[in-house]
């Protein structure tokens, strides 16, 4: 072997071993067992952990590369990440606990769960008699959860990221509300279509923020209503106002929202998220 072909030959090994080394290591996020928990495992790097995505991260202070938690016990959301030296892991995994209250609200699911994102992966167990309605742009279909058929009744329908459902969860069955705890990975990467006519949609990633911080592509007599505490209340915008009135929305976490599109443009909404900083 002459001296190019083995400088050649390092040179490569070099490049291999590089690349190597900056991998983004991955989280991965298996469960639930018997009781409810999820196992969090990785090969490198430190498992930090916040409850609000955008805010800064802490150290979970695990002694190997395994943590077990048990989101449903908690009353708050968490997410996690890796962490080693200037490389983040490729994904974040975590989950949202959300209050609902009685009668109806509007939610949106925002982590992808596993294996898939029907009612029987997104929400496994609701109170008896809760009822998913999703809007199929001229009037609702429905799907029940109850344990008499078994789990829900039609099965399979999707709660994808980036829509959203009526929940009315029965006050016989839980008077003062429900909590819904979703777990899953975060969607790091979203394109979703804003088509015209009017739709139930939500921002992808479990954060609350106004859409405008958000990213939504707002075009002149866009109209976006919440619906809380039994009531909506509806936004417009238009250059006239100027901007939003009578203030600029602000979607909560696991919450969706009616859209109507006043100007009849398609468009896309299109964001992207990174694992880190902060």
């Amino acid at each position: 072997m002459n001296l190019l072909t083995l400088l050649s030959s390092c040179a490569v090994l070099l490049t291999l071993v590089a690349s190597a080394l900056s991998a983004a290591p991955e989280l991965t996020l298996t469960g639930p067992d018997a009781s409810g928990g999820y196992d969090l495992t990785w090969s490198t790097g430190q498992l930090e952990q916040t409850s609000v995505l955008v805010q800064s991260w802490a150290n979970v202070g695990a002694t190997s590369n395994s943590y077990h938690i048990v989101p449903a016990s908690d009353l708050g959301n968490k997410f996690y990440r890796l962490h080693d030296g200037q490389t983040f892991s490729a994904n974040i995994v975590g989950y949202v606990n959300l209050a609902v209250p009685k009668g109806f609200s509007l939610i949106a699911n925002q982590l992808n769960a596993s294996p898939d994102n029907t009612l029987e992966s997104v929400i496994p167990h609701p109170p008896e008699n809760t009822t998913i309605y999703t809007f199929n742009g001229t009037g609702y279909d429905s799907a029940t959860f109850s344990a008499d058929n078994p789990g829900w009744f039609p099965g399979h329908k999707v709660l994808s990221l980036g829509g959203g459902a009526f929940i009315g969860i029965d006050l016989s069955e839980a008077p003062s509300g429900a909590k819904l705890t979703f777990v899953g990975q975060v969607q790091l990467s979203s394109s979703l279509p804003v088509v015209s006519g009017c739709s139930i949609m939500s921002f992808p990633v479990p954060m609350s923020d106004s859409v405008g911080n958000l990213g939504f592509p707002v075009r002149e007599n866009d109209t976006i209503c919440v619906f809380r505490q039994g009531h909506y209340t509806c936004y417009n915008w238009s250059a006239d106002n100027p901007g939003w009135f009578p203030a600029v929305p602000r979607p909560m976490v696991s919450e969706a929202f009616f859209y109507c599109n006043g100007s009849g443009l398609n468009r896309v909404w299109t964001r992207t998220f990174s694992v880190g900083p902060p």
